[in-house]
């Protein structure tokens, strides 16, 4: 549903990715460097994936990159784009049009109907040839860029970390937490400071402060990368009260799974009679309630 104008600015924008260097990539978006950058790695273990014929592998790595990286990450960082909040709305289109097309290209072969529909819904110069003639895309090398990869790795692990910590501590999802985020270093504290935006917008945060002085905040909760800590402050955000006695009532239930657990694999008759898939399935069953009783206790102590 583009304007005139706007539809010929976008085929512009979307002829030039097909062209870009990586001089001319230097001045885009991280999100957009990030996402044209996983597609052309993407595009190269595709293509080696087929002519080995490890078409299983090929099939995960495209579904992998189109439905999470893609769909999970990118679509989400370029709305405020999209609807205002930032400029450079009609380059975040181009570049969501460049990965979808070539990413029906790519997975074509695997489910050719709904890709050759989608393609000729695509806007382009001339109207889009055949998905079953048309050219293989092609993996451009000056777009593959292994630092953006891991800036936004970087922003998407502090991201995920702040909503786990929501939703363990069971933050409501439309309250605008303030986040803390600590780190280890100048180099990361600059990446953090430049993506600060991404993370408020992604992880519904008023505010992210990156500062490796940051006091620890009472009553937070937190977790730890290999590059930083991030606190997520929880006072006027829960009833501190309340969640206290949810979480020890969780603690004391698991905690009495567990003793049935080590009971169980404690009864030698048990190990003895039962199938070796039942004994394993115990194992892994207290594994599991061990890690909870844990994140129990972690988040026990959190809330002091």
């Amino acid at each position: 549903n583009l304007s005139e104008d706007r539809r010929e600015s976008v085929i512009e924008l979307m002829e030039e990715m097909d062209e870009a260097s990586r001089e001319t990539a230097q001045t885009w978006p991280i999100e957009d460097r990030w996402v044209l950058s996983r597609l052309h790695g993407v595009i190269g273990e595709v293509t080696s994936c087929l002519d080995d014929f490890k078409l299983g592998d090929a099939t995960y790595c495209v579904y992998h990159f189109f439905w999470h990286e893609f769909c999970d990450w990118y679509l989400e960082m370029i709305k405020p784009r999209l609807y205002g909040k930032r400029d450079g709305k009609d380059r975040a289109v181009a570049v969501g049009l460049v990965v979808l097309r070539d990413a029906m290209r790519l997975l074509h072969p695997f489910i050719p109907f709904i890709t050759e529909e989608i393609v000729q819904r695509i806007p382009a110069r001339n109207k889009p040839v055949s998905l079953a003639v048309d050219a293989w895309p092609k993996h451009n090398e000056a777009l593959v860029n292994e630092e953006i990869e891991r800036e936004a790795d970087l922003v998407q692990r502090v991201t995920f970390s702040i909503r786990n910590m929501r939703g363990e501590m069971n933050v409501p999802p439309t309250a605008a937490v303030r986040a803390v985020v600590r780190p280890n270093d100048a180099k990361t504290g600059e990446v953090l400071q430049r993506n600060a935006f991404h993370v408020a917008e992604l992880a519904r945060c008023s505010e992210v402060a990156v500062d490796p002085d940051a006091p620890v905040p009472k009553q937070a909760a937190k977790t730890f990368l290999s590059e930083a800590e991030v606190f997520l402050p929880l006072e006027g955000l829960i009833d501190v009260d309340a969640e206290k006695r949810r979480l020890e009532k969780e603690r004391d239930r698991v905690s009495r799974l567990i003793e049935s657990a080590r009971a169980r694999l404690a009864n030698g008759e048990f190990l003895e009679k039962a199938p070796a898939e039942v004994v394993q399935r115990e194992r892994d069953k207290l594994e599991e309630h061990e890690q909870k009783l844990c994140k129990l206790e972690d988040s026990l102590s959190t809330l002091g």
